[in-house]
């Protein structure tokens, strides 16, 4: 007879594996169930071609589209989540739980209710609800099979022990079994230099070298994460300890576990990669299914080779294990981060390391609760997801490589002296560049500089040149700096009485010259940022994701406004969008604000207004925009020549200066919060955190900075570069400079806006520290 299937989230990659096993043996199997996520035209497809008594989507936007594709058919259909979980209560043989991640826990919990026999791929419903489902399955009697193909291995292993082959998967207390060894490839990154994973690509983690599957566990297993998983999950699934699970990396990907008996004995399991094996293990159990697959070759194999994890390389499964040795919701906590720390990462909001960072300042951060109920484990993940969400915003808003959280509680390896080195590192280029740009072209002007100083305040140390009388200085307060011309009367250029009649002073010089030498400051720090923009380019690459949609999170601003996977966005409030960084960046300044969307749907364009959701940024204390979408993918990375470098520099400086003036607009006009923008305080702890993570990260920001200093200087405030501009541009159009008298009024109103907005600032970064 043959048995009947129910198979939950039949368009991944488990689905489509078991699938393609049942068409091979269609007298075995008879497909009474197909449940999807949100891929309704596959799982039409898979439902014309299998025929079962019914399907579930679970995302209502596609069931037009399911139900005109299965019209006539006879199939009934349900849509939405709790129908999905309903149609894992019907009664058959064995339920296949494929559904990634922890959307696939109620249907889980669903089907154990009902005492079914489940073949669990789905680690995570172990992960985060180990106590909940085995608790169940023994009350119930559901019978859990291990999809996973260590679990499997292990399962195997465990059968082959005379007299135990009828026990259950999770029995308990079984004697002469000391521990057991999960093996792990290592994935793509096993032999990469160290230095390089904050360069790691979306496009180079998904590529494994010895499994096909989704995206998702690509990047699990790239990090290790997916091994982590995996000891928690082997915990629960077959009663062990921390201590009684090892796990070492095997290249060959021969030996997919082994089971370690008190006799010293030891049974392992071997095969080739390919998931089909351990699905068709669960399918089949206790039979074995006779599918033909390609046989292991040991002779092809040479050798088998095993070695340790190291945490250096594979800092989430250590997180993982910490997790597990923690107990509690603490397992539940790390599964929640790491989702959405991932897919932050396939859609090119973080970097590599930045998965294990967030994971990492999540456990940290852990929310007070228990994991006794589903209601409690789902409460705990969707604060978990809310916390990571606002991290992953932060980085958003922020700088790609930057590890976020409580500054106190997530680097606390961070010193007071890192952070003071990286700021004076990155404040001291800056400031260089900007004043040797004054310097440059008042030498051309033949204006005489009497000072060139780095800082404020007394001087640390100095040195005059005999060729130009120039004093340079390095002073003790570092937060700027200047040039003092001859005839200035102080630090902040303004002149003194007969100034202009003072041979080689700046006040004597045209007003062209004069207006090129105080320009030449912003320009000398707009090319800096360019060159150093351009650089990063030409060595490491330039990474561009396209700002097509890959998926609509239902109940969110773009699934209100009709936004659908395969749509490009090439416009916002006419904006050109390049790609989904740009896209990102103006939802996230316009929270509650509706938005001129352009897209191209199938070749033609579409304009949809969009008022992205207001979330609140703990971290940073503002409302932020939510879109609710995730990239399609497929970013490139590319290093350019030095011409086409400098291009690409060029716009990006041009576009970054226009994000800035219109968050200056949003600012003047009261609508940006004090928590979107760093003073003193917090600049040194972007920087601090940009100088641990290495010197690409710390190079961007220091172009970043340089840019940003190089356009605020030209805001018309006295005292700035663009104040002084404005005085020129007043004698230009009367024929006359502003009074001496006025013009030092000015500047010292001018100093004093600015320190009070530095002190300003300063009390919010310090609010912002203490919490």
């Amino acid at each position: 007879m043959a048995k009947q299937l129910t198979i939950l989230g039949s368009t991944g990659s488990i689905g489509t594996s078991t699938l393609a096993l049942v068409e091979g043996c269609p007298e075995q199997f008879d497909i009474k169930v197909l449940v999807a996520g949100r891929n309704a035209g596959l799982l039409a497809e898979q439902a014309l071609r299998y025929r079962p008594d019914a399907v579930g989507l679970a995302d209502k936007a596609g069931e037009t589209v399911l139900r005109e594709a299965l019209a006539g058919s006879g199939i009934e259909i349900m849509c939405g989540e709790a129908a999905c979980t309903e149609l894992a209560r019907r009664p058959v043989d064995i339920v296949i739980a494929g559904i990634v991640g922890l959307a696939g826990l109620p249907s889980v919990l669903a089907a154990v209710e009902c005492g079914q026999t489940v073949a669990l791929a789905n680690k995570e419903s172990l992960v985060s609800a180990g106590e909940v489902v085995t608790a169940m399955a023994r009350r119930t009697g559901a019978r859990i099979l291990p999809v996973d193909s260590e679990h499997s291995a292990i399962f195997q292993c465990w059968q082959g022990w005379a007299g135990h082959q009828d026990d259950l998967v999770n029995a308990s207390g079984v004697s002469g079994i000391g521990r057991i060894c999960l093996t792990a490839s290592g994935g793509p990154f096993r032999d990469r230099d160290l230095d390089s994973f904050d360069r790691i690509t979306a496009a180079e983690a998904v590529r494994h070298p010895n499994w096909k599957m989704g995206q998702k566990i690509s990047v699990d297993s790239a990090t290790m994460m997916n091994k982590g998983l995996e000891v928690i999950e082997a915990a629960w699934m077959f009663d062990l300890g921390p201590a009684q699970i090892d796990v070492l990396i095997h290249p060959q990907v021969a030996v997919h576990g082994l089971v370690y008996f008190n006799d010293g004995s030891v049974i392992g399991q071997l095969g080739t990669a390919d998931m089909k094996t351990p699905i068709s293990v669960a399918l089949a159990w206790p039979d074995r299914l006779d599918w033909k697959p390609e046989p292991l070759d040991l002779l092809s194999l040479g050798s088998l080779d095993f070695m340790a994890v190291e945490e250096a390389r594979y800092p989430c499964f250590f997180l993982a294990r910490q997790a597990l040795a923690s107990g509690g919701i603490m397992p539940a906590v790390l599964n929640a981060a790491n989702e959405v720390a991932v897919a932050a990462f396939l859609d090119g909001r973080i970097g590599f390391t930045g998965i294990g960072a967030i994971v990492d300042d999540c456990l940290q951060n852990a929310p007070d609760g228990d994991v006794r109920s589903l209601e409690a484990v789902l409460e705990i993940d969707a604060r978990t997801r809310r916390l990571a969400e606002t991290r992953c915003e932060s980085y958003m808003s922020g700088l790609p490589w930057q590890r976020h959280g409580e500054v106190s509680e997530l680097m606390p390896e961070l010193s007071a002296l890192q952070l003071i080195i990286g700021f004076l590192l990155l404040l001291t280029p800056v400031v260089f560049f900007h004043e040797l740009g004054h310097y440059w072209v008042a030498r051309r002007a033949g204006v005489i500089v009497e000072v060139f100083s780095v800082g404020f305040g007394p001087e640390i140390y100095g040195w005059t040149s005999k060729k130009t009388g120039t004093r340079w200085r390095i002073a003790a307060i570092p937060l700027g700096g200047y040039v003092r011309m001859r005839g200035d009367e102080n630090e902040a250029s303004g002149a003194a009485p007969d100034a202009d009649k003072v041979p080689g002073s700046f006040a004597g010089a045209s007003l062209g010259w004069r207006s090129a030498i105080v320009l030449a400051g912003p320009v000398a720090n707009f090319i800096l940022g360019i060159l150093l923009f351009a650089l990063v380019y030409m060595t490491v690459g330039k990474v561009t994701i396209p700002a097509e949609i890959g998926e609509v999170m239902p109940e969110t601003a773009a699934a209100e406004a009709g936004l659908r996977p395969g749509d490009l966005v090439t416009d916002i409030d006419g904006i050109t969008v390049r790609d989904f960084s740009d896209l990102r960046g103006l939802v996230v300044e316009a929270p509650g604000r509706p938005l001129e969307f352009t897209i191209l749907r199938d070749g033609r364009p579409v304009t949809l207004t969009v008022t992205p959701q207001p979330r609140f940024n703990e971290e940073m204390q503002v409302y932020i925009g939510l879109l609710g979408v995730k990239s399609s993918g497929g970013g490139t990375r590319e290093r350019l020549l030095p011409g086409s470098a400098l291009v690409a520099a060029s716009s990006d400086a041009f576009r970054m200066s226009v994000m800035i003036l219109r968050g200056l607009s949003r600012l003047g006009r009261g609508e940006m919060q004090a928590g979107e923008v760093q003073g003193p305080v917090g600049i040194a702890k972007i920087s601090g955190s940009a100088l641990q993570q290495g010197l690409i990260p710390f190079v961007l920001l220091t172009a970043v900075i340089s840019i940003n200093l190089g356009l605020i200087n030209l805001l018309p405030i006295p005292a700035l570069d663009g104040g002084h501009l404005s005085f020129f541009l007043y004698e230009a159009l009367f024929r006359r400079p502003i009074p001496l008298m006025v013009q030092g009024l000015l500047l010292r109103g001018g100093i004093s806006i600015l320190l009070a907005l530095t002190v300003v600032l300063v009390v919010f970064d310090v609010a912002r520290l203490i919490g």
